[in-house]
């Protein structure tokens, strides 16, 4: 992507004044993921309140200078709705990426703090269990056959949970760690290893 590096994008804090409200000081962070993943949040603090929202999606480079963001999932605190299409400038030469109007300067790799922070208000789900096929047969799915659509929903694995089809051997082998060490992963980090073996 012309040069832009993966990581975390952050504005400078600015100020608002919803209707009828307190003035906010707000910020949007931009986090480039592999896969041509994005992550837009948002946050706002007055005096009395402070609210948040996160959106994720992929994006694609529709120019040198621009790049075209489809909002997949809304996981908590609103923002733009499942489908929007929103339009980023970028300036890979000056590390920057412009969202309504505010330039988000590259800070971070994705490996930063800045991106515990991201995830540690989205909503926490216990890690699955392996898929029932697996677990009540002692039968396990490969890695290819956990690949290919027709055959890990034949087998009736959780879409949301492929990975724990795989043989424990398999799973160390292709995370480097086993499934409980994996399961205590922050959400970002597990779903962006899980694109990296097209398991998500």
């Amino acid at each position: 992507m012309s040069g832009i590096s993966l990581g975390t994008y952050m504005s400078a804090s600015f100020e608002r004044k919803p209707d009828n409200h307190l003035p906010e000081t707000c910020k949007y962070t931009i986090t480039l993921l592999e896969d041509n993943q994005l992550w837009l949040d948002f946050e706002a603090q007055s005096k009395i309140s402070s609210s948040k929202w996160h959106v994720e999606g992929e994006y694609e480079e529709t120019s040198a200078m621009t790049i075209r963001y489809t909002v997949e999932a809304n996981p908590f605190g609103g923002g733009p709705a499942k489908g929007t299409v929103v339009s980023l400038n970028i300036d890979p030469q000056s590390e920057t990426i412009t969202f309504d109007g505010h330039d988000c300067k590259f800070g971070a790799s994705i490996t930063s703090v800045e991106m515990e922070n991201i995830s540690k208000d989205a909503p926490t789900r216990a890690a699955p269990a392996p898929a029932a096929s697996a677990a009540s047969t002692g039968e396990f799915l490969t890695l290819a056959q956990l690949q290919d659509e027709k055959v890990w929903k034949a087998a009736g694995v959780d879409a949301s949970s492929r990975e724990n089809a795989l043989s424990d051997s398999e799973f160390q082998s292709l995370f480097g760690m086993d499934k409980k060490a994996f399961a205590e992963q922050p959400k970002w980090k597990k779903e962006t290893t899980k694109r990296k073996h097209k398991l998500y």
